[in-house]
């Protein structure tokens, strides 16, 4: 038994010395640097990595694009939108200016008419005052619209004085533009 135990103690001091010796083989021999591969490969990573975030930031970049275009259109249409009621609005001035200046003329016609009728009204009662004999050498004087229009505003019972102090065929004339006749000739 002693000789196995000799034997068994031989066997492993061997094999110790078997390791030492393949260890000191093994740690002479210089270590390999890691492969570039794995460097390449990190890289590549990060190339990966950094081709996705440009990707990324160039879809960023499309769409900041797109919604500028859609900023840009916005405003197209509202700048014209803006031109149309403009234009609209600058009608609607002239057209305002123009009927001003259709109601300055037609109050100025209105008051010169009011003034008119105003004088005639009283040239009616001067006229009612008078005698035939007085008013026959006016009336021969003016013209037919000017004797119409102091006809109708001269009361009934005087209406008869204006055609008594007119020739008989100025008298008929006057009757027949009263009644609405041309005259004929």
């Amino acid at each position: 038994m002693k000789k196995i135990l000799i034997m068994a103690v031989a066997g492993i001091s061997i094999f110790i010395v078997l390791v030492g010796v393949i260890f000191f083989v093994l740690s002479s021999f210089n270590t390999p640097e890691p492969e570039p591969v794995l460097e390449e490969s990190r890289y590549a990573n990060t190339r990966s990595v950094a081709s996705l975030l440009l990707e990324v930031r160039e879809k960023e970049l499309d769409s900041l694009k797109t919604i500028m275009k859609l900023r840009e259109n916005e405003v197209f249409l509202r700048d014209t939108k803006i031109d149309s009621l403009n234009e609209v609005i600058t009608g609607h001035t002239r057209m305002t200016t123009r009927l001003e200046q259709q109601i300055t003329n037609l109050t100025r016609k209105l008051d010169e008419n009011q003034n008119q009728e105003a004088n005639l009204k009283d040239l009616a009662k001067t006229f009612e005052t008078m005698k035939s004999n007085e008013i026959g050498p006016i009336l021969n004087r003016v013209d037919d619209p000017t004797v119409i229009a102091i006809y109708r505003n001269m009361g009934s019972r005087s209406k008869k004085m204006i055609m008594t102090a007119l020739s008989t065929e100025r008298a008929a004339e006057i009757t027949k533009q009263l009644v609405g006749f041309q005259a004929e000739g």
